[in-house]
């Protein structure tokens, strides 16, 4: 368990430490922080990839709808149609989203988890 008596002792040394010290303490939180940056920019990617495939199959149900018709009943054939088709893909992009958010939460949360685990065996071992 880190107690305050931990947490003192690691801020003395660190305070105490020469900047080639410094520089080798702070390695490890760069390193951390180099790995939740790309959590981050790998689940945007993917977002920016769902939202595409979204605005794409919007566009293919807009092309059918945007046709020209010659009975009033045929244009509202083709907005049910194309309402129908966005009501069944919203959930199934949303639920992509989730996807993306819940794994980009567990990869952060190893992360820090790993970083606490260090952090904590270095404070022990010094």
């Amino acid at each position: 368990m880190f107690t305050f008596a931990d947490y003192t002792k690691a801020v003395e040394k660190f305070v105490s430490s020469t900047p080639f010290e410094v520089a080798e303490n702070v390695k490890p939180f760069i390193e951390y922080q180099a790995k939740l940056s790309q959590v981050a920019f790998d689940a945007a990617k993917k977002n920016v990839e769902i939202s595409q495939a979204w605005v794409n199959e919007t566009i293919s149900a807009f092309d059918e709808f945007s046709k020209p018709v010659e009975k009033p009943a045929d244009i509202a054939a083709a907005s049910t149609e194309f309402a129908k088709a966005q009501a069944e893909a919203a959930p199934k992009h949303f639920a992509s989203f989730a996807e993306v958010a819940k794994k980009a939460q567990v990869e952060t949360a190893e992360i820090i988890l790993n970083a606490g685990k260090d952090v904590q065996s270095k404070i022990v071992n010094a």
